[in-house]
């Protein structure tokens, strides 16, 4: 068995398998996922190939090439599926907020989704129940922050420099500085303007694992 891996090393199938799995694993949405597999695809294909080179040239016995193959493409689909199993939690997280901001404010999620398709912040359609809106906003962003350190996602430094920043990001969220979802400076206007999305996230690049964008 060693003999194989090795073998599978020097002809880079376990970095080419690596880039196919980082490819599935990183879509959002269904556009993204056909994508993925258009890049994907083809380099499953080469892998295949080389697997079948060494198969052909005794390096491999054909069930042992048959094995490898079947494996990778077992991990690609219980990759795709937890993929897509974290893309419905994250929607359905996001609607139940979206469903509890539209009772703090007293009006339906469809009226809520409506008007900010068409333009207005969170503040605006808050009115009087901005400052109750505000605090829910900032306890939930907290919430989230203290389950990703019990998870082990962010570590406690890191969890505290996001609380520091709570406040802040809430205010551009109501404001409509900071779009649904929208993990990004300022001005950038991704989806519904001030949503609920990304409050209590972060960049990739701070570490974390969240995929909630």
């Amino acid at each position: 068995m060693r003999k194989v891996l090795t073998s599978l090393l020097a002809a880079g199938i376990l970095v080419a398998g690596g880039f196919v799995a980082a490819s599935i694993a990183s879509p959002g949405s269904a556009v993204a996922q056909e994508n993925d597999d258009a890049v994907s695809a083809p380099i499953f294909e080469t892998v295949e190939d080389v697997i079948q080179g060494l198969v052909d040239d005794g390096t491999l016995s054909q069930d042992q090439g048959d094995t490898v193959v079947g494996a990778l493409e077992q991990h690609r689909t219980e990759i795709r599926e937890q993929h897509q199993l974290r893309h419905e939690e994250k929607r359905a997280e996001r609607e139940a907020q979206l469903a509890e901001i539209a009772a703090i404010i007293g009006i339906d999620s469809e009226d809520l989704t409506t008007q900010l398709r068409e333009g207005a912040t969170l503040a605006e359609i808050a009115g009087d129940q901005v400052d109750e809106l505000r605090t829910y906003l900032i306890d939930e962003a907290k919430t989230r922050i203290d389950e990703k350190v019990a998870e082990g996602r962010i570590d406690a430094a890191r969890a505290e420099e996001l609380k520091a920043e709570v406040e802040e990001r809430v205010d551009a969220h109501l404001n409509g500085e900071r779009g649904f979802g929208d993990r990004g400076g300022r001005g950038h206007h991704r989806g519904h303007r001030g949503g609920p999305g990304g409050l209590g996230g972060e960049a990739p690049a701070d570490g974390a694992t969240d995929t909630s964008a």
